[in-house]
């Protein structure tokens, strides 16, 4: 079960609304429902895409901590 923990800052963008909306557009394309998979493209790899294409700070590793672990152990095995 989620636990909320904390709220990440990422800082500000210094994209345009416009860019930004134009980004967003652009990833509900790449980013639909039947690519999601808990481990390996879960919500908060969409996150650090969306940070990346916003030119944000990155999402801190431990975000993402547990899924990363399973998805090195399944790759693993």
């Amino acid at each position: 079960m989620y636990t909320y923990r904390e709220s990440v800052d990422l800082g500000t963008s210094p994209l345009a609304a416009a860019d930004a909306a134009a980004l967003v557009r652009r990833l509900a394309g790449e980013w639909d429902g039947a690519g999601y998979d808990l481990v390996a493209r879960n919500c908060v790899h969409f996150c650090a895409a969306l940070a990346a294409g916003l030119r944000c700070d990155p999402v801190p590793p431990w975000v993402n901590r547990a899924a990363a672990g399973a998805d090195a152990a399944a790759r693993a095995a």
